[in-house]
């Protein structure tokens, strides 16, 4: 029989015995013409694939396989699969009849171990009570490759995706039927499982041979699979790497498929780390360029919005987080999203973009611009909320970063607080807003005048502890009247308060839903040096890193002991319908702190600052989630000086001595962290920041390991 004939019975017959023919000696001398592609495979009636999602039935839960009729199910499912794939190669052969000699061979032959599958499962789901057909038939795999544009196409996506996904699914069924005393059904899996061992090498080797050598093998694995397939389809219910090493997968490809992540189904929110965004409004201008400093610091840190992310999430990033790195992560709990490539030198996505054309949730960057609404203008048509103009959003939103506009409400926010809440809160003098150089420095004079503290001068549109200057009463000098002069100039105003004796720093996490209304997400406690600059926070809940000192005061100073939670929740709740008023949603921060006022008296300063957007609060926080309440933490910014003063020249030397001191120790199960060490970005690749968590038991553990390698942190 000529190999045409044999895959013409394959994809047309109507007699599933006749598809299910096993031939004999099989020649190739009569290819024949290609065939355009089929809309759907002949089959006989009952077999047509499903024509609404919603009458596909579940598959089954894993706690429903004592019953013989799920498990029959279970075979069902496979059995579909079984046929598209016997189908799909059959149309493949008559799709590419001039396609080499060796990978015709190849395919015939893997369709002889289909049919010996399918008529395995067929039988034994007889005996279950299934018939084949019981089940809603499905036809993702048709849709995905029936229009491949050519053989490599087909085995990226028949050989390195759907095969090699079994190599996982067959080995998880085959131990939970063994398990249940299923003897007869895991000997068919277990049978299945040798084979697609075979099916995944012998794919691999073609695909070794024809892929483009200049790319790894991941690399062109990606390149050869269209959206809306990815490598997150070449993945089962388990990971299994000794059975993809078996086929001949390379240890690169393997690690970086096993974090791979990609929505299946739902929409995904684009997240994209833009740290710089404050600046960038203060500017006012698109073509905005950071300094070098800063543009190290965004490629260091830009996986962070992985943690504020869901694993069907994707993030935007220059360089693809290493394999290992997010392998680790991963192991500690923490979902591993989706990760795309772009160039930060681009305005603007291009149309290459694997995100260009994709249905998405939502837009989220740390914060909104004109730069990051260019960039991710080409995603614009595809959201979730149609009609959303990103640049209309700068608009709207970029007011509510500006220092001006929050000092200017924060006395009628704090109206509503019962008096004695308000008599252990900072309340005068009130931060003052100028517009020009003349009152501001009256103002200064002013304090001379009456002896008060020095002040601080902030700009409207800059990050926590800069774009700020700090002015004694009587050291006033022409540089400190050329920054203010300067900032009014570009920015329109200046703000200007008391530089508070501080005792403590926190950030209230909320976010604003769609209906205006804050969802508490907790408090961070967090590490500021000197100057005010964030240097790391807290992993864990507030009552747990609070210092003794300061519990009188946050829980006995008044009457009522949660005072400081609902003086704070009253805050951002007027906040909040202030932001909702503006069209703003989604993740935002209220900057607090416990001061010590001229009297040496405690006092609560809410708020302090209003972070429109994610702040690191929200990624400790996010951070903090895995731990539970097994351990507690710190979680740090690590800079070029502290490595230097710890006496190291890498970061991955000091990241190693940590480790050495603070050795990795899980729960009894092997589960959850209690003490170890981590970090939130490679170590091996950062220049400027390495994010490093150190997990304990108790903080007093935490303040002596870092003591004991050199690095100055107070706290």
């Amino acid at each position: 029989m000529e190999i045409r004939t044999f895959a013409e019975r394959v994809l047309f017959s109507r007699d599933l015995s006749e598809k299910l023919l096993v031939p004999g000696r099989l020649t190739d001398a009569q290819p024949g013409p290609r065939i355009e592609s089929v809309p759907t495979p002949h089959r006989p009636q009952g077999l047509a694939f499903s024509s609404h999602k919603k009458s596909r039935s579940a598959f089954p839960k894993v706690s429903q396989l004592d019953d013989e009729g799920a498990r029959g199910r279970v075979l069902h499912f496979f059995a579909n699969h079984e046929l598209l794939a016997l189908e799909l190669m059959a149309l493949t052969l008559l799709r590419f009849p001039d396609a080499p000699a060796q990978f015709r061979k190849r395919i015939v032959a893997t369709m002889r171990d289909e049919q010996k599958h399918m008529s395995l499962y067929l039988s034994r789901m007889s005996e279950l009570g299934v018939e084949f057909g019981d089940v809603p038939l499905n036809a993702f795999f048709w849709e995905q490759l029936s229009t491949v544009p050519d053989p490599l196409g087909f085995i990226a996506g028949m050989s390195l995706t759907f095969e090699q996904a079994n190599l996982d699914f067959s080995l998880f069924y085959r131990d939970e039927l063994r398990t249940l005393g299923d003897d007869v059904t895991a000997d068919i899996l277990d049978e299945v499982l040798r084979d697609e061992i075979a099916h995944v090498r012998h794919g691999v080797h073609l695909f070794n041979q024809w892929r483009d050598p200049n790319l790894s093998q991941w690399e062109a694995y990606r390149d050869a699979l269209k959206f809306p397939l990815t490598p997150a389809r070449a993945k089962g219910v388990i990971f299994t790497r000794s059975h993809r090493l078996k086929a001949g997968l390379d240890e690169d490809f393997i690690s970086r498929l096993e974090v791979y992540s990609h929505s299946r189904g739902r929409r995904p929110e684009v997240l994209v780390f833009n740290a710089d965004f404050e600046a960038s409004l203060a500017m006012k201008r698109a073509g905005y360029t950071p300094p070098k400093r800063v543009r190290m610091l965004i490629k260091d840190l830009e996986a962070l919005p992985m943690f504020l992310a869901n694993q069907d999430d994707v993030i935007l990033v220059s360089k693809m987080p290493s394999a290992l790195h997010l392998s680790g992560l991963k192991s500690l709990g923490y979902p591993i999203p989706e990760f795309v490539e772009f160039d930060r030198g681009q305005t603007s996505l291009p149309k290459s973009c694997s995100l260009v054309g994709r249905q998405i949730a939502t837009c989220a960057p740390w914060g909104w611009d004109q730069q990051v609404a260019e960039l991710l203008h080409p995603l614009s048509a595809n959201q979730l909320q149609a009609g959303v103009v990103f640049k209309e959003r700068v608009e709207r939103w970029a007011p509510f970063a500006s220092k001006s506009w929050l000092a200017e409400r924060t006395s009628q926010w704090s109206l509503g607080l019962p008096e004695p809440w308000r008599d252990l809160c900072v309340m005068d003098p009130p931060p003052l807003v100028f517009e020009e150089a003349a009152a501001a420095l009256t103002c200064h004079q002013g304090s001379v005048s009456t002896g008060e503290r020095r002040l601080v001068f902030k700009a409207p549109l800059g990050s926590a502890g800069r774009g700020a200057i700090r002015v004694d009463p009587l050291d006033f000098d022409a540089g400190s009247k050329r920054w203010i002069e300067r900032t009014i100039e570009t920015q329109g105003s200046v703000v200007v308060e008391p530089w508070y004796d501080r005792v403590l720093d926190l950030s209230y996490l909320f976010k604003v839903d769609e209906d205006g209304t804050p969802r508490e997400l907790g408090f961070s406690r967090f590490i500021t040096d000197a100057s005010g600059r964030y240097r790391g926070s807290f992993l864990a809940p507030l009552t747990r890193c609070l210092p003794d000192a300061l519990r009188p005061f946050v829980y006995q100073a008044a009457e009522e002991s949660d005072w400081l939670w609902q003086t704070v929740r009253t805050v951002a709740q007027n906040v909040s319908a202030e932001l909702a008023r503006g069209g703003f949603k989604g993740r935002a921060g209220i900057d607090l702190m416990i001061i010590r006022d001229l009297e040496g008296q405690l006092k609560l300063r809410v708020p302090l600052e209003l972070n429109p957007r994610p702040t690191m609060g929200h990624v400790a926080h996010a951070l903090a989630q895995p731990l539970g309440t097994r351990a507690t933490g710190v979680w740090l910014l690590l800079t070029e000086k502290d490595c230097a003063r710890s006496g190291h020249e890498r970061f991955t030397d000091l990241v190693n001595d940590l480790r050495q001191r603070l050795p990795t120790e899980t729960d009894s199960d092997g589960v959850g962290l209690r003490r170890g060490v981590f970090t939130t970005n490679d170590p091996n690749d950062a220049r400027q920041v390495c994010g490093l968590a150190l997990v304990t038991q108790d903080l007093d553990e935490a303040r002596a390991v870092i003591a004991d390698a050199g690095l100055d942190f107070d706290w």
